[in-house]
């Protein structure tokens, strides 16, 4: 390694120790993110998201999603061929209090295995790292989504819906990694999302806009996703000057879709490409190492608090949208 990465490399271990000194507050506030996860707290907000979901007027019958999105997307005959209506994919508003506090107890052992996977990370090895950060990633995805939206095993409707159980993303082009290969031919290795999935379930809920990037099947390399999260980071100059200040080939400003994809991209590399993901791990020409380390390490931090500000949001939201028209509270 040359004297100059050396240095650089010193520098941005001392960037993050200050990081790490800001860690402590964040685990005292991860403490109030879960009564969240508690049953009670997900019946009481299922049902009020029900009577909002139920008015006959206004955007709110798909809160949090646009109506005009949920219509276009169900409204795909290669999505939903069987032309099940979008009205499916809420809750029942005759649901009994029995079946939806059972429903309740799924969403929320969803919540808990997502938190608990994310909060353990530390506990694993670099090399099996990726694979806890996604399934975290996945999880607390899910209770997301199914807070929202009817999804669960109980909702036998959607089950016709072609893929709707898959992750929703392919990646064939990561199986196309060889023995011998660069550090930048991993990076430009593309990941493409698919028309529906797990993650299209999680656009449904979190951010209706996103839905277009599955319906037209867009492709992703990681290195235009690292600059996507890392430009936006607390060590974006160190990232420009090691990969170039070029702007990412991504038109979408969300953190949350690029931590996403990121722990996808690399889960696929720690379990079918050891030796690429090694490579990245341990790369001495590049200090690619350094910032995929830091990802593992700080993504999931961005990613709880992402979920859980919205959700504390919402909580104090939802009641007076159930009286408010959307327009005059969003």
């Amino acid at each position: 390694m040359s004297e100059e990465l050396k240095n650089t490399l010193e520098d941005l271990e001392d960037r993050v120790s200050d990081l790490e000194d800001r860690i402590e507050e964040k685990d005292l506030k991860s403490e109030k993110y879960k009564i969240l996860l508690y049953p009670i707290t997900i019946f009481n907000y299922i049902s009020n998201l029900i009577d909002l979901q139920a008015k006959e007027e206004g955007d709110d019958q798909f809160y949090p999603a646009r109506m005009s999105k949920i219509i276009e997307y169900f409204g795909d005959e290669s999505i939903n061929p069987g032309r099940i209506s979008s009205e499916k994919i809420k809750y029942n508003p005759e649901i009994t209090a029995k079946d939806l506090k059972k429903i309740c107890e799924i969403i929320s052992y969803q919540g808990w295995s997502g938190f608990n996977y994310l909060e353990n990370i530390e506990n694993y090895l670099d090399l099996n790292k990726p694979l806890i950060l996604y399934y975290g990633i996945l999880h607390l995805g899910v209770f997301f989504s199914n807070l929202h939206f009817n999804f669960t095993s109980y909702n036998r409707t959607l089950s016709s819906i072609p893929n709707m159980a898959t992750h929703g993303i392919n990646h064939h082009e990561i199986n196309k990694i060889k023995f011998l290969f660069t550090t930048d031919s991993i990076l430009s290795k593309k990941i493409k999302l698919k028309k529906m999935g797990v993650i299209t379930r999680f656009f449904l809920a979190y951010n209706s806009s996103l839905l277009r990037y599955s319906i037209d099947e867009t492709k992703f390399d990681l290195k235009d996703l690292l600059k996507n999260y890392f430009f936006k980071t607390d060590i974006s100059e160190e990232f420009k000057r090691e990969f170039g200040y070029e702007k990412p080939k991504i038109d979408f400003n969300s953190k949350m879709f690029s931590i996403y994809l990121i722990s996808y991209y690399l889960s696929m590399l720690s379990r079918y490409k050891i030796h690429a993901w090694h490579n990245l791990l341990e790369n001495e020409d590049t200090n690619i190492s350094y910032f995929i380390k830091y990802f593992l390490k700080f993504a999931k931090n961005d990613y709880i608090k992402l979920i859980f500000e919205r959700l504390i949001e919402e909580r104090w939201r939802i009641p007076k949208l159930r009286y408010s028209s959307s327009d005059s509270i969003l």
